[in-house]
């Protein structure tokens, strides 16, 4: 071009975007020229623009950015400071013909190609601010807001850190701007520190069924939670130390380094997606299953602990009658903690007295009553009763008796005492599962909910020995009788112990394993 007079400063040339004409000053260099033809021919806008913003200027070897310290490539080859690259997303705007035609809306200043310093350092300095310093608020995925907190007040201008962090939303958002979003919501990044109160936002539609995903293209993710509670955000993922912490004296989850992956796979399914909800399920499974340690339901009552636990089961009644004592009947049901009255008429001799009383009623009934001793003092061959030890085989005939005895009823689809389905279905698993009509109502709920095929009724010991069915007989059991999960949303203990324990036993422990639990790993910030 003729008549054109350099007058100094550091514009090495222009090319408006989508334009057919430019000029170059200076002796033309390959960089510039390529430069140029990237705004006019392709309508390619600087690395550094605030309307398609990358990365800083001066910090890439991006064509469509400025070199560090002014243009000194070789008319050759382009080496030297300047850029020759051009990234996947610049390569699928030239390629697409909707980005041509509308070029005329563009700004031309978009088109000046200046050359001046620097400071490069500040820039990545920035990245790896961002990179390494950055915090996201754990309730990300339940509020409209996310909140970025660094670790340490910047010593760079939050100015370029933002625009770090635009650059990042606009990248990601490159690989979303094809695809029909029906659901997205309103994101703001702000940050936190003292220091940069008063910066601009960065806001930006994420789309909820790739929130994840988008995140982690942002580089912010490391931080947020795989598996949060819904009410407060925190991180709800479980691993197995987390599970061990919780069970610490439990061999089955010890021995089986999967157990946290298959209550997390449970707890995704439900889900099982609070705070409160996982306390509620994890609290009654340690008292069940005495903390993870019991596969199968303890059967070694004392006499004593099947009045206390079955004074209004119709099927014990008869436990509640004098003659039940009286005629030693006992001897053949309970377990531990047995004592026997001697004969002295025929010169038996017992080491113990009876130094306690108490009274058993049925359902509070006035008829239905059994008075026996409950504690006793050591009386060495002067005293009334004496202990009795079982053999093995006596110990198993008696557990078997009174199970039997107590789960044989139709309630629980079991049949009479005769049949055997009450030691057949007696307690097994995370939560115990009790019953004929629990193993198969229970175990149709877990092949349907988690595509297992079990069959618990012909099989009921894989409920206690699978570690698999183990864990996901509580979950679906959970699914049985928890028809509405919000009961697990709150801190009313008595209420969910009642859909897993008709009488509530244990509940005090049951009160204070989930209490435990809410202070030490499920403390929900929003109540």
């Amino acid at each position: 071009m003729e008549g054109v007079e350099d007058k100094g400063g550091d514009v090495a040339g222009y090319m408006p975007l989508q334009r057919q004409v430019g000029f170059i000053y200076d002796n033309p260099n390959l960089f510039v020229i390529a430069h140029e033809l990237g705004h006019g021919a392709f309508n390619l806008r600087h690395t550094f623009s605030p309307e398609s913003f990358i990365a800083a200027e001066r910090t890439t070897q991006n064509l469509m950015d400025y070199p560090s310290t002014g243009v000194t490539v070789s008319l050759s080859n382009c080496s030297g400071q300047a850029g020759t690259e051009l990234w996947k997303h610049q390569w699928e705007f030239i390629r697409d013909p909707q980005n041509i035609w509308f070029a005329w809306a563009q700004d031309e200043g978009e088109g000046e190609m200046i050359i001046s310093k620097n400071a490069i350092e500040t820039i990545k300095a920035a990245n790896e601010l961002l990179k390494s310093s950055i915090e996201v608020s754990e309730n990300w995925k339940t509020e409209e807001s996310i909140s970025i907190q660094l670790d340490k007040s910047p010593l760079l201008p939050t100015t370029i850190i933002t625009k770090v962090l635009k650059a990042k939303v606009q990248i990601s958002t490159q690989d979303f701007k094809k695809e029909v979003l029906s659901k997205t919501k309103e994101v703001k990044i702000t940050f936190m520190d003292q220091a940069s109160q008063d910066q601009p936002a960065v806001t930006f539609q994420l789309p909820l069924d790739k929130e994840d995903l988008f995140l982690q293209y942002l580089r912010i993710s490391s931080k947020i939670a795989e598996f949060p509670c819904k009410k407060c955000g925190k991180e709800l993922k479980i691993n197995h130390q987390n599970l061990m912490d919780i069970f610490p004296n439990s061999t089955i989850v010890r021995n089986n380094p999967n157990s946290a992956t298959l209550f997390q796979t449970a707890f995704e399914k439900v889900p099982l997606n609070s705070c409160y909800r996982i306390a509620h399920l994890l609290s009654q499974v340690n008292h069940e299953s005495g903390g993870m340690t019991a596969k199968t339901e303890d059967l070694d009552y004392s006499l004593i602990r099947l009045f206390e636990m079955f004074n209004t089961t119709l099927s014990a009644k008869m436990f509640f009658k004098q003659s039940f004592w009286d005629s030693k009947e006992y001897l053949k049901y309970a377990v531990a903690n047995l004592y026997e009255m001697v004969d002295t008429a025929k010169g038996e001799k017992g080491d113990y007295d009876a130094a306690s009383f108490a009274t058993f009623k049925y359902n509070n009934s006035s008829t239905d009553t059994i008075r026996i001793p409950v504690s006793f003092t050591l009386n060495k061959g002067k005293g009334s009763y004496k202990k009795v030890s079982l053999t093995d085989a006596e110990k198993q005939s008696n557990r078997e008796k009174w199970v039997n005895q107590v789960y044989g009823r139709s309630d629980l689809g079991n049949g009479g005492p005769e049949t055997g389905d009450g030691y057949k279905y007696r307690g097994r698993g995370a939560i115990q599962l009790t019953g004929k009509y629990n193993y198969e109502r229970v175990g149709k709920k877990c092949n349907d909910m988690f595509g297992t095929a079990y069959n618990w009724v012909a099989n009921p010991e894989s409920v206690a020995n699978d570690i698999q069915a183990n864990i996901y007989s509580a979950i679906a059991y959970i699914l049985v009788y928890f028809n509405d999960l919000s009961l697990l949303d709150g801190t009313d203990v008595s209420a969910v112990t009642k859909k897993i324990n008709t009488m509530e036993d244990g509940l005090s422990n049951r009160k204070a394993k989930f209490d435990t639990l809410i202070q030490t790993h499920y403390k929900c910030e929003k109540k």
